[in-house]
């Protein structure tokens, strides 16, 4: 049985609900939100009290405070695995629960949608259950996974204000891509978005190829987008 959130008696976190949705926020801006023994405890409850509301959908999970990128990143992303497989629920609550966490967030924001690590998920739809429905979303650049699964990439018609980070390098067969094929992924995306709101990208799951195939496979995305670029420059030159 939960509480309501204002009789947990916590001392470093704050915690909100509205409607299916849970906040958590680390407070403690002084120290830019660093995590003691103290702060555990706190978190610990406030997600034992999430889990146990059954109203509550989502939990975001921040800290108080404007400092979200003061550790020098560029980019904040979200990575989301459960609103391609759970999409009926995402299609309830998930646009919601986004935005929530990045309320505020005024940054660069991104978030990857997964069909799930390749040396895991072996054969991947074709097509994701959700994703035209981020374009209503407040997130502004969308990952998705587009070579092993060979994705129709017409959907991404449906995405007009997002930047597309495009997954373009298979990571569920060991063999390095060429050049050229990196390229053919790239210009395969074209025909459905401009050229400047793209940023390519490997699909998901680098972390378990070896050191060696996983430089050759990166090496081949760049010089895939090198040429790609150079074709771009000489149809529309300066």
């Amino acid at each position: 049985m939960s509480s309501p959130a204002s009789a947990l008696k916590l001392e470093n976190v704050l915690y909100e609900k509205k409607g299916p949705i849970a906040y958590v926020t680390v407070n403690r801006p002084k120290v830019l939100n660093a995590l003691n023994q103290a702060v555990f405890a706190d978190l610990k409850t406030a997600f034992e009290d999430a889990r146990d509301d059954a109203s509550v959908r989502g939990v975001v999970l921040t800290g108080a405070g404007d400092k979200a990128f003061a550790a020098g990143a560029d980019i904040v992303q979200i990575d989301e695995p459960w609103m391609q497989s759970r999409p009926q629920q995402a299609r309830r609550f998930g646009i919601a629960a986004l935005d929530a966490a990045l309320d505020g967030v005024t940054g660069t924001t991104a978030v990857h949608i997964c069909f799930g690590y390749a040396a895991v998920v072996k054969d991947k739809p074709s097509g994701y259950s959700f994703l035209s429905e981020l374009e209503r979303s407040a997130v502004g650049q969308v990952s998705i996974e587009a070579a092993q699964p060979r994705l129709d990439l017409s959907i991404l018609r449906h995405l007009p204000s997002k930047t597309i980070i495009l997954g373009v390098i298979d990571l569920s067969d060991p063999a390095v891509e060429t050049p050229a094929t990196a390229a053919d992924r790239i210009r395969n995306a074209l025909p459905f978005v401009a050229a400047e709101r793209i940023v390519v990208a490997p699909d998901c799951g680098l972390k378990y190829l070896s050191r060696e195939v996983a430089y050759g496979k990166m090496r081949a995305m760049v010089e895939g987008a090198r040429i790609v670029r150079e074709e771009l420059a000489v149809r529309s030159p300066d």
